[in-house]
């Protein structure tokens, strides 16, 4: 049940999302319900039955009202700033890759749609592809995937996820996925991001959303590719990361940071780039605490050590959306770095400015000031900030937006914050 309904073909200059690479413009359709309000998979049905594709809609925008000049004619600037719709900036509702595979199928997919937030349950059709574009997805995977993949394996699996499942069951793998672009930018320096203790940084996705300036990556164990490809100490694994990150800056200054295991990683990255006399811009620990072996003083910032901290995260990282391989991989990993945390020995930090955010939910308020995970002995210049959320809630929907601007402020700021009080 329609009451009104205008289609535009717009190239949107506040959203280039509903532009493709050629530059083509995309219809979108302004839906005003009656009683009854129809889904996009509804209308598209609907229309699907008596327009040829091209003449179908990429988008569905419900508006309560058709918008109109001072001389009763449609503002169609009106309708451009219309923000309600299935893709858009401020959606929550995102299941972010969870393999290696997904998050490889999920770059290809914003590229062919030139769309951003982008579900592993999205359905291909309902977010702006079409026949046309499916093509263009099936030229895109078939080279990649060994001709293992046909496009009616499109039409019948027309999500990541589903896809995905697909492509497993023909042991397709990924080849080199140990640095990740999570967002491209041409400015500098690149924020890199190591991945806490199961070994993915897929967890950092979602920081596209709120940082949208600078360029993100984040950096795999290299076991999901080479299961047997083991480091013996934290220190050759820095040592291998920073070898990965010159490929993508060759220079610094860098901005390092990790969650939990990622950060004590992130940590021996800066003491050996500062050592060769490279420059570290921030070096940010999320969460991270000094392994236990290297405090002398029992205090309050040992009550939280890194076993506790990888046995918290244990959870968080195993996913439904994963297949048992990369669940069985995860376990392994942490038990792995559990073992390097024991072996690594913090030395004083010999660079500059350092941040460590602290879930907030971990410590009561009459810890929060003298709370810093032990990293003061280590540190001269240290900057704490509370965020909200326990260890392995902040990179969830509910944490994630403040989690994000605290690291954007950690970049964006010159001087040193005060210690805020949970």
């Amino acid at each position: 049940d329609v009451s009104q309904a205008i289609v535009v073909a717009r190239t949107d200059e506040l959203d280039k999302t509903n532009v493709d690479e050629s530059n083509n413009k995309k219809l979108v359709a302004y839906v005003r319900p009656g009683d009854f309000t129809p889904s996009s998979t509804e209308l598209r049905e609907f229309l699907s039955e008596r327009l040829p594709d091209y003449m179908v809609p990429s988008f569905f925008v419900y508006i309560d009202k058709v918008p109109l000049t001072s001389n009763g004619k449609i503002d169609r600037k009106a309708l451009l700033d219309s923000t309600i719709g299935y893709i858009n900036k401020n959606r929550v509702n995102i299941v972010y890759p969870a393999t290696p595979l997904q998050f490889h199928l999920l770059k290809i997919w914003e590229k062919v749609l030139n769309l951003k937030n982008i579900s592993i349950h999205d359905n291909f059709f309902e977010i702006g592809g079409n026949s046309l574009t499916s093509i263009k997805l099936f030229s895109q995977l078939q080279p990649e995937f060994s001709n293992k993949i046909s496009i009616a394996d499109i039409f019948r699996n027309p999500t990541i996820f589903s896809l995905s499942r697909v492509l497993e069951l023909e042991h397709c793998c990924m080849p080199n996925f140990s640095l990740i672009p999570i967002q491209i930018s041409e400015k500098r320096p690149a924020l890199f991001l190591i991945h806490p203790g199961g070994g993915l940084s897929f967890c950092y996705q979602g920081l596209s959303k709120y940082i949208d300036d600078i360029p993100i990556y984040g950096i795999n164990s290299p076991s999901f590719e080479s299961p047997g490809n083991n480091y013996k100490s934290i220190q050759s694994m820095a040592e291998h990361y920073i070898s990965l990150i010159k490929k993508i800056q060759n220079v610094g200054p860098y901005v390092f940071g990790g969650w939990s295991f990622g950060g004590i990683v992130a940590y021996e990255m800066a003491q050996q780039l500062t050592i060769k006399g490279e420059s570290i811009e921030n070096l940010i620990l999320i969460d991270a605490a000094v392994p236990m072996n290297n405090l002398k003083n029992n205090g309050p910032h040992e009550k939280i050590t890194n076993k506790k901290h990888l046995e918290k995260i244990d959870d968080a990282l195993f996913n439904e959306n994963s297949d048992l391989y990369v669940n069985l991989q995860i376990e392994k990993n942490l038990k792995i770095h559990e073992n390097l945390i024991l072996k690594y020995k913090v030395k004083k930090y010999r660079g500059g400015k350092v941040t460590l955010l602290i879930a907030k939910d971990n410590v009561s308020k009459t810890q929060s000031k003298v709370y810093d995970y032990g990293w003061k002995h280590f540190i001269k210049n240290l900057q704490i900030i509370n965020v909200p959320g326990r260890h392995e809630t902040l990179f969830r929907y509910n944490n994630l937006e403040s989690t994000a601007k605290a690291i954007k402020l950690c970049i964006k700021s010159d001087n040193m914050l005060p210690i805020e009080e949970a």
